[in-house]
C-alpha cells in the first residue's frame, strides 16, 4: 500500500511492473485534505511487504472474515498510516458462507 499525501505538491508517475508477467490491480482513492493541511509538505507512507514499508498491513482474523486494516482501525487493530483526513479503509475477505459487520460510530 502506498499512501501519498500530496500537500503542497509532489511529482508522481504510475510506473508499475510485474516480475511474473501477470496482471496487476491498482486502486486509487483520493481524499481531500482539511484546509489547514493543504500546504503541508508531501509525504509517502508505504505499508505491506515492500522493502521500503514502514510496517506490514495489520490484519484482524475472525471466524467470519480476514480484514486488512489499511486506514483507520478495527477494534484494537490500527493502521500505521498517519492520515490527515479521518478514514476507514479496509480489505475484507469473507470466509465461505459467512457474513461480517462493522459497527458504525455513533
Amino acid at each position: 500500500v502506498q499512501w501519498l499525501t500530496a500537500g503542497r505538491g509532489m511529482l508522481h508517475e504510475e510506473m508499475w511492473t510485474s516480475d511474473e508477467g501477470g496482471n496487476a490491480e491498482l486502486y486509487q482513492l483520493w481524499l481531500n485534505l482539511p484546509r489547514e493541511n493543504k500546504m503541508d509538505p508531501p509525504k509517502l507512507q508505504v505499508i505491506g511487504q515492500s522493502p521500503d514499508a514502514i510496517a506490514p498491513v495489520p490484519e484482524v482474523r475472525t471466524p467470519e472474515a480476514t480484514v486488512k486494516v489499511i486506514g483507520g482501525a478495527v477494534g484494537d487493530v490500527e493502521s500505521p498510516i498517519q492520515a490527515q483526513t479521518p478514514v476507514k479503509l479496509l480489505n475484507v475477505v469473507l470466509h465461505a458462507d459467512q457474513t461480517w459487520s462493522l459497527p458504525l460510530p455513533p
